[in-house]
């Protein structure tokens, strides 16, 4: 069962590699490239590639803010704080919290409420497994 994850992974990087490599190429639709790299990000940090999920996710962050894009690029800076809190834990606290603090303010500043759940969850620690859970 691990493998078909695993799997589902891989295809959704190269996939993501592709159209970010056809929006590059052609030009069209640049306004998608914070969200494919941050879906490029995620992907290599559920396959265990944290620099490369981590260089990922800044870029995207950084694509954001040089296009002065705001909806469609939220998922940049949440996939930043995601991967900085599996890679960093909580010694990345503080940046983590200006990375969500410019999303809300570029969430409320479009009007995109949408986002407000998003951004508190990647706020929340992450669930501590029950005590069943860790027996196994």
């Amino acid at each position: 069962m691990a493998g078909a994850g695993t799997g589902r992974i891989a295809d959704a990087l190269v996939r993501a590699e592709s159209n970010l490599a056809a929006v590059r190429e052609h030009g069209i639709g640049p306004y998608f490239e914070p969200l494919l790299l941050a879906t490029m990000a995620r992907c290599r940090l559920a396959g265990g590639e944290s620099d490369g999920a981590l260089a990922g996710a800044e870029e995207a962050v950084d694509v954001m803010h040089a296009r002065g894009l705001t909806t469609c690029a939220l998922s940049a800076p949440l996939a930043l704080a995601q991967v900085l809190a599996a890679t960093q834990g909580a010694a990345a606290g503080e940046r983590i919290e200006a990375v969500l603090v410019r999303a809300e303010e570029v969430a409320h500043a479009s009007g995109a409420r949408a986002f407000a759940l998003q951004i508190e969850r990647a706020r929340a620690p992450p669930a501590r497994p029950r005590a069943a859970e860790q027996v196994r």
